[in-house]
């Protein structure tokens, strides 16, 4: 837990601070050390060794989407709203937002995040190509990608445009251009892409190696390996990577509603329960959004 939950830390032996910091020197470490391992592969947002070792700890942009990707997407969009509220014109805090909203089922709210990160800064990576298609609005997405770093989303966008030949094409290039330029692939990884490239051709032999993702920390992640067992016609599994996705912090209730992979799964109850529980989710985000002075910044 941070200092009023505005992801920092303060030491505060002596408890001058008003509410009182951190007093005890083991919690701290430990939370300390618990933000650091939590940044994992997604990194701190800064590229520079020098200024990731000033800024990490104090702005809560990138502690933001981790607390976004393990559950606490609407206390991350709210605190990160309180930064505009205050005058941020810091272009990580809308880039947090953009992964925020989206994660809330706020779509034109991520969209409007996205614009506002690029206004700030042309050339700051966010997560828009996700929220893009699960609006469908695949153009806008492909316009969004960096193939260095989306490695099989532009092949999903064009099977989503229904250009197979395409899809499998360009996810073998990504592919062979990802392992080429990458000394180490970890096995996670790997994994992921032999999953994408057999969804691709619904090749169900893949299916034993969604085992592992059972625990996968991001409940994005989770509604993306679900709607691909659903494509490869492992219903029941689906259900059940869907339901934790929800369960878990990804309550985006227009890409669960909209997404043609799920159609499968529209008349059965397990589903139609799931999508009750993100609408309600969702609403009460959208709630939270339009109650907070920063929503009139953030213009949909």
């Amino acid at each position: 837990k941070t200092y009023r939950d505005q992801g920092f830390l303060a030491w505060d032996p002596e408890g001058k601070l008003s509410p009182p910091g951190e007093s005890n020197l083991l919690a701290l470490t430990t939370t300390l050390e618990s933000i650091l391992v939590g940044v994992g592969q997604r990194g701190c947002g800064f590229e520079s060794q020098l200024e990731a070792a000033y800024r990490f700890l104090v702005d809560p942009s990138p502690y933001a989407k981790i607390e976004v990707a393990t559950g606490r997407a609407k206390p991350a969009m709210l605190r990160l709203l309180d930064r505009v509220q205050h005058g941020s014109s810091d272009p990580l805090v809308f880039a947090g937002l953009v992964m925020a909203f989206r994660y809330c089922g706020l779509l034109d709210a991520s969209v409007a995040a996205h614009e506002q990160a690029r206004r700030l800064d042309a050339k700051i990576p966010t997560s828009v190509v996700h929220t893009f298609r699960m609006m469908g609005r695949y153009e806008d997405a492909l316009a969004e990608i960096q193939p260095e770093r989306d490695i099989a989303d532009e092949a999903l966008l064009h099977e989503a445009m229904g250009n197979h030949e395409k899809a499998a094409a360009v996810f073998e290039e990504r592919k062979r251009q990802a392992v080429a330029a990458s000394a180490t692939i970890t096995s996670e990884f790997a994994t992921f892409l032999d999953i994408w490239g057999a969804t691709l051709h619904r090749d169900r032999s893949v299916l034993p190696l969604f085992d592992r993702f059972e625990a996968f920390g991001d409940p994005e992640g989770q509604y993306f390996l679900g709607r691909a067992l659903v494509r490869l016609e492992e219903h029941h599994r689906a259900l059940e990577f869907l339901s934790r996705a929800e369960q878990n912090g990804f309550f985006c209730f227009p890409a669960l509603e909209r997404d043609p992979w799920l159609d499968p799964l529209r008349c059965d109850p397990r589903f139609v329960e799931i999508l009750r529980r993100a609408e309600s989710r969702t609403r009460d985000a959208a709630r939270a959004f339009e109650d907070h002075a920063a929503s009139r910044v953030i213009r949909v």
